[in-house]
């Protein structure tokens, strides 16, 4: 059977708009659901003091990806404001808004900038963590007169709150959820672990933490504590790497990568393949004090594929980046006059 050269062309013609469409769709399948793609890809939280008094403490983000990228300060307010963090899949921006005596929790439309009050509570809160995968908020107040904090969850859809259980008051308070949002771990003496949706106590964890991340599938904890890493659960503890000091560590997305600061190594920012426990090392850097339990000095970018970091350079402390590209190169991010304390990619 022949075909005439004007129906072979317009049979051509509809099999590659068929195709585009096809592709077009898988295109707009993987912006919506890849984390590394996105209109808040390139938005980059932080905190830093508005300028050398260090008297007013203040939460900015730039948008890296633009041409030309703008610093907005998005909570200029006469408290102290402090650790950002990205709620409901980089919907908004939450910070703490705080003063001697009380404390409150915003949240920003990183886009409109539009903002509203979601908590007002009488105490100090000292860190938040907000859920991957839901609008859930955990957060960690002081308790008058007593050495202990008070661990909470903030629905942030609805504002109702749920009191989780008392934990030792530590220098550093660390939460840690789960990549599918379903449990968080807490730690304060020993690390407890909840059951996100409930609230309810699951079980402890015998080890103490400076720092530490779920694994992949939840079933394992990643944990620093005095400068090592290792990898526990209910019943074992395994060393992954020992004796680079690790400080300021941060897991990737992927959960396949931890980057931190190594003291061994002159203060080495490097990265940590964590099927491996080798140690890539970055660049040496310069480490601000950092404030308000805020040690957030390192924090990957949702592509799991680069890094913000906190560095000293010209006598200006800005935030810079790192990209893994056959070998980690770095470039500025922000080049200002403020001092930056800690950023959340």
């Amino acid at each position: 059977m022949q075909y005439s050269k004007d129906k072979i062309r317009s049979a051509a013609l509809i099999l590659a708009v068929a195709l585009l469409a096809v592709a077009l769709a898988s295109c707009v399948k993987d912006i919506a659901t890849d984390p590394g793609i996105g209109y808040t890809a390139g938005m980059i939280a932080y905190t830093a003091y508005a300028d050398s008094t260090q008297s007013d403490l203040e939460v900015y983000f730039i948008d890296i990806e633009n041409y030309s990228p703008e610093i907005f300060n998005i909570s200029n307010m006469v408290t102290n404001d402090y650790y950002p963090v990205w709620l409901n899949g980089r919907s908004a921006i939450a910070y703490i808004s705080s003063t001697d005596i009380q404390s409150s929790i915003y949240k920003v439309n990183p886009l409109t900038l539009d903002q509203s009050l979601l908590l007002s509570c009488p105490e100090i809160i000292q860190a938040i963590s907000a859920s991957p995968t839901s609008a859930q908020l955990a957060y960690l107040h002081t308790i008058p007169g007593e050495s202990l904090l008070a661990l909470n969850l903030l629905y942030t859809g609805s504002l109702d709150t749920l009191r989780l259980n008392e934990v030792s008051q530590t220098n550093n308070p660390v939460m840690a959820w789960s990549d599918d949002g379903s449990k968080l771990a807490v730690n304060g003496g020993i690390v407890q672990v909840f059951e996100a949706e409930t609230g309810r106590f699951l079980y402890p964890v015998n080890t103490t933490a400076d720092y530490m991340a779920w694994d992949l599938g939840a079933e394992r904890l990643y944990v620093v504590r005095s400068g090592d890493l290792f990898e526990v659960d209910t019943l074992t503890t395994q060393t992954i790497i020992s004796g680079y000091g690790l400080t300021y560590p941060a897991i990737s997305p992927d959960r396949r990568y931890l980057a931190a600061i190594s003291q061994s190594r002159g203060n080495e920012l490097g990265v940590i393949d964590l099927s491996f426990g080798t140690f890539e090392g970055i660049r040496l850097v310069e480490v601000p004090q950092t404030v308000r339990n805020d040690s957030r000095l390192v924090s990957w970018a949702p592509n799991s594929r680069e890094l913000a970091f906190i560095d000293l350079e010209n006598g200006r402390w800005n935030i810079y980046r790192a990209e893994d590209d056959f070998g980690w190169a770095t470039s500025y991010a922000t080049d200002d006059l403020t001092l930056k304390k800690a950023v959340n990619w």
